[in-house]
């Protein structure tokens, strides 16, 4: 349920209106794609062009899918980076306290 509202709040940010439960097709086809696509370093390409196909479908135009991949991948670049400026802070900890 929690990425269906994430996904719900990324489209509402985009200025694409839709219901939790339009939300919840598209994160379940992203799933899907992201199983099946395992053998793709990191999806690339992949996921984009089935959001750009399913958005496409339901009829919110494939630029809305490919600006949602976008912001999706953004969202996971952000996450890395506070990850790495999380370990980089701890190493300076512990090289502190050795010292």
């Amino acid at each position: 349920m929690g990425a269906a509202v994430e996904a719900t709040l990324m489209l509402w940010l985009l200025g694409v209106t839709t219901s939790v439960t339009t939300a919840t097709v598209v994160e379940a086809l992203g799933s899907g794609v992201r199983f099946a696509s395992f053998m793709v370093p990191a999806g690339l390409g992949v996921f984009e062009g089935a959001n750009a196909a399913a958005f496409g479908a339901l009829g919110f135009g494939a630029a809305a899918g490919l600006a949602f991949s976008v912001v999706r991948r953004a969202r996971q670049i952000v996450w890395i980076a506070l990850g790495l400026l999380v370990l980089v802070c701890m190493r300076l900890a512990d090289a502190r306290s050795d010292s």
